[in-house]
């Protein structure tokens, strides 16, 4: 910017450094984009906020000339749009994708997104990324600017491959996996859907043997020590072993966390250290159960006690504290199912709010009822504890 300012020096001032930073920003930083704007902007007199508002738009005249050649492929040759689909998921997404992930994402055959990733690769709009054995793919970053431009223009596309993001690309999805592997998890699924328990385990740990370094094929084998045989131990190592090695995905470290509270003795500290991990969590059923973790946690403060003042202030304190926390995760969760209510519940009861626990456990027997499960006595047991408190509370107001 320095330089490009020495030919304009005599016609105004330099822009301040806080524009020139803007500049960077919007133009990502691409030489040839940020002389274009030098130029509207000393040149042309538009005023620093129209360049940035304008600048790498779809119908900028940077993109247009710049990508002319791409444009022409993805969207014109290209009649049924896959390479676009897939640019846009890429740009959406923001991080490599195997072709397996992008078809479950798409909803394409796998194999015609293999035919049109060597294209996209010639035009260098996709870099590949070594993953052992495993490409994956990812926006060259040196098209940045067209492929936002690209989401913005089709944006009605982009806001389905987004909501496909979300409903399809669940959380066990995202776990790197080979096609090999995926045939191995779906032969394992086969022996637990037929309740063949003992198969299932030899099953996974003679493919664990033939695979030591299988992240999915461990993952599974952890569920099943959790699930199945109850225990949380030996899941923990399996999880621990390969934590690091998954980048720490959000699934893994769920699951510790769920293992550590099902200790016999819950380590609620060590299961917090994941949880901190996972703040922000867009997925649905994970901000359910982390809610419920922190739930739990509230609970077994709730039921302690202690007799220096300090400490019980404390305690209160944390335990109020922790249901907080859950409420407010569990405020985002857009699907209301009775074991949500429930959580939502127990949370409202933990900051002795019991007008709004009342009301919301009996939304979720009224919920459990309407989906036919009548077998939660569970709510019923809670809704008394309520009521109980309340009257309790009420008595005391009396006799005060």
């Amino acid at each position: 910017m320095a330089k490009l300012y020495e030919k304009y020096i005599t016609v105004a001032e330099q822009l301040s450094l806080s524009q020139q930073e803007k500049l960077h920003e919007v133009t990502l930083g691409i030489p040839i984009v940020i002389k274009h704007c030098y130029a509207r902007y000393f040149e042309f007199s538009d005023s620093f906020n129209y360049v940035m508002n304008t600048t790498g738009r779809y119908e900028d005249e940077i993109i247009q000339f710049s990508f002319k050649e791409i444009l022409q492929q993805i969207e014109t040759a290209d009649e049924n749009r896959v390479q676009l689909r897939v640019i846009l998921l890429l740009e959406l997404i923001s991080y490599p994708l195997m072709t397996r992930q992008i078809s479950d994402i798409l909803n394409v055959d796998v194999q015609i997104i293999d035919l049109c990733i060597p294209s996209l690769i010639d035009f260098q709009c996709l870099s590949r990324t070594p993953a052992e054995g495993m490409e994956k793919y990812e926006i060259n970053p040196e098209i940045r600017l067209l492929t936002r431009a690209l989401a913005q223009k089709h944006s009605e596309l982009s806001s389905k491959i987004r909501n496909n993001i979300l409903s399809s690309y669940t959380v066990d999805k995202q776990l790197d996996y080979s096609d090999a592997e995926l045939q191995l998890v779906g032969l394992y699924n086969n022996y637990l859907s037929e309740q063949n328990f003992l198969e299932a385990e030899n099953f996974i740990k003679d493919q664990i043997t033939k695979n030591p370094d299988s992240i999915v094929l461990k993952y599974y084998y952890a569920r099943y020590q959790k699930n199945y045989k109850r225990d949380a131990i030996n899941a923990l190592k399996l999880l621990e072993s390969i934590r690091e090695k998954s980048r720490n995905h959000p699934e893994i470290l769920m699951l510790l966390i769920e293992c550590y509270v099902d200790l016999s003795i819950p380590n609620f500290e060590q299961a917090s250290v994941y949880a901190n991990e996972l703040t922000g969590i867009e997925d649905e059923d994970l901000k359910i159960r982390l809610a419920e973790f922190y739930v739990r946690w509230s609970t077994a403060m709730k039921m302690k006690r202690f007799d220096d003042p300090f400490e019980e202030r404390a305690r209160q304190s944390k335990y109020k504290d922790l249901a907080g926390h859950a409420l407010s995760i569990l405020q985002d969760v857009k699907s209301r199912t009775h074991h949500v209510y429930y959580l939502l519940a127990q949370s409202q009861f933990n900051l002795w709010d019991y007008v709004s626990a009342a009301r919301l456990i009996n939304k979720a027997i009224e919920t459990a009822e309407k989906q036919g499960d009548f077998t939660q006595s569970t709510y019923y047991y809670f809704r008394n504890t309520i009521n109980n408190k309340e009257l309790s509370k009420n008595n005391l107001v009396i006799l005060m």
